[in-house]
Parts: structure tokens; C-alpha cells; sequence
């Protein structure tokens, strides 16, 4: 009875636990639509720190991916490593719409050094999904963001792409 009693507690302790990554995450994006980086992007990390390295955890990747997406406004160097780090350890879970996100994310922050971090995840994804149209159409509009804001660097890493000027 009493080893029964410990490992039914033991289970509605491990499930409380189980259930915090999912809560933080979901306040992670809760502030993302807030615009709310800074605390989106600290309900990510505890939710990360709670799954700690079990990455097939079915929270992990929305935590990760929402951290990255946090990251692209506070930090778009980091967003960037880190998402192409993810895409390389997650292969096969990470999918287009994860890229182009991340890519829009960075585009939408609209400096120069964000644009240049949107062409390195576009440049992993286009490895990843050398198909893909929509990943082209990032590309050119972070030509067309590139161009307005008289971006020599981008618009020059881009042209060494294949993207022409004007976004083509």
C-alpha cells in the first residue's frame, strides 16, 4: 500500500512538472502578442530550463522556436545561431514555415543587422528546403527591405545569392 501511495505521488509530481513547460510557453506567446519580448522571451528560457536536455519533450520545439522568436527583437545575432542550431539538431522537425518565420521575424525588425541575420537563417533554410518558393520570396523581400534602407552589405550578400536588384 505504501509503495503504491509513493508512485501515485510520484506521478502527480512528475505530471505537475510535465505541465509547467506547456504553461510557460503558452505565456511566452501570450507576450510575444503583446509585444513583450523581454518576458516572452524569459517564459521560454524557464520553460527550456524546465525540460532541461530532453529535446523530444513535445514542448520542447514550441519553447525553443518562441525563444527565437523573442531573440529576434533583443538579440537577432543570437535569434539567428540559435535557430540554425536548433534547425541542424531538429532535422526533420523543423519545417518551412519555421524558417520563414524566423526569416520574417528578423526581416520585420528591420536594421541592418537583423536583415543580415533574416539572409542567414533564409540561407540555411534554402539548404534545408532547396525548392521551396517561399523561401525565394523572403529572399527577395529582404532585397526590396535591403535596398530601401540602403543596405550595401545585404543588398551585396544577397546579389552573391542570386538576387538581383529590386528584389528579383
Amino acid at each position: 500500500m505504501r509503495t503504491t501511495s509513493l508512485a501515485a505521488l510520484l506521478l502527480i509530481g512528475l505530471s505537475a512538472c510535465s505541465g509547467s513547460p506547456k504553461s510557460l510557453t503558452e505565456d511566452g506567446y501570450t507576450a510575444l502578442g503583446s509585444g513583450d519580448n523581454k518576458a516572452a522571451l524569459a517564459d521560454f528560457e524557464k520553460a527550456l530550463d524546465k525540460i532541461g536536455a530532453d529535446t523530444k519533450c513535445p514542448d520542447y520545439l514550441p519553447a525553443a522556436l518562441g525563444r527565437c522568436k523573442a531573440l529576434a527583437h533583443i538579440d537577432p545575432k543570437r535569434a539567428a545561431t540559435d535557430f540554425i542550431a536548433l534547425a541542424k539538431a531538429q532535422k526533420g522537425h523543423i519545417v518551412e514555415g519555421d524558417v520563414s518565420l524566423i526569416a520574417y521575424e528578423l526581416l520585420h525588425v528591420d536594421t541592418n543587422e537583423s536583415r543580415m541575420r533574416a539572409i542567414d537563417v533564409m540561407v540555411a533554410g534554402n539548404t534545408m528546403f532547396p525548392e521551396s518558393t517561399k523561401l525565394k520570396g523572403i529572399g527577395n523581400e529582404v532585397m526590396t527591405s535591403a535596398e530601401r534602407a540602403h543596405d550595401p552589405e545585404s543588398v551585396k550578400r544577397l546579389s552573391g545569392l542570386g538576387y538581383g536588384g529590386s528584389g528579383k
